[in-house]
């Protein structure tokens, strides 16, 4: 057998086969939402831990907004007299602090993850199942093809081997998603697709133990989150 070349299976074994890979990247796109998901809620925890430094921070910001409530005092005068080493309103802005526990992907790839827009997912992307997503996609192509390749489940894997790679673009380098517009392999898209995804998910469960243990350094539960 040559090298680089795939060994010759029947038709129903192909078919079988790329079920199986369109199954699990369906299952890693709905991985990357959870993790998602629950970094963004646990960074807001982290943030409000950080907002109030102590407890004394915490009760006199109350009493602060109770004062405006009251009328007694106005909300820009609030802060007005903060300083060096007090409660930084300023925090709600700033990312989570990392830690050195990441040499195995690199503390600037992790950084860039942080960076990127809803965490490289983009945001329709994270609302939806790629099948949902695969169901828009063939309803608006269905005036383009006949009724019978539509039903077809080649045709049926080849646009989700598409709009998986649509989900990537938050993530993925523009040239691998210039190769997958440009492959006419089902097959070969739907496994660079599981490659790229497997490296985002791996890069998010990072993120993940990162941002985990400095919400348990502040005392705050995180294994609902995930």
């Amino acid at each position: 057998e040559k090298s680089g070349m795939r060994r010759p299976c029947s038709p129903v074994h192909a078919m079988s086969s790329m079920h199986s890979i369109m199954r699990r990247v369906e299952f890693l796109h709905e991985r990357r939402k959870i993790l998602i998901s629950g970094l963004k809620a646990a960074q807001a925890r982290l943030e409000a831990v950080e907002l109030f430094e102590t407890d004394e921070d915490l009760f006199r910001s109350l009493a602060a907004a109770n004062a405006v409530q009251d009328g007694n005092i106005e909300m820009s005068h609030v802060f007005e007299n903060e300083t060096e080493g007090d409660c930084d309103v300023q925090l709600l802005s700033k990312p989570a602090a990392g830690n050195t526990d990441t040499r195995e992907y690199g503390k600037s790839q992790l950084e860039g993850l942080k960076a990127k827009e809803n965490y490289g997912l983009n945001y329709y992307s994270s609302f939806s199942t790629l099948e949902d997503l695969t169901k828009e996609t063939v309803t608006r192509l269905a005036p383009f093809y006949s009724d019978e390749f539509c039903a077809s489940e080649s045709y049926w894997m080849e646009a989700l081997s598409f709009v998986a790679w649509k989900t990537l673009t938050g993530y993925a380098d523009t040239k691998e998603i210039a190769w997958a517009l440009l492959s006419t392999s089902t097959v070969e898209r739907l496994d660079r697709a599981y490659a790229v995804m497997m490296d985002h998910r791996s890069q998010l469960e990072e993120l993940v133990k990162e941002i985990s243990k400095e919400l348990r350094e502040c005392g705050e539960e995180c294994a609902d989150l995930w």
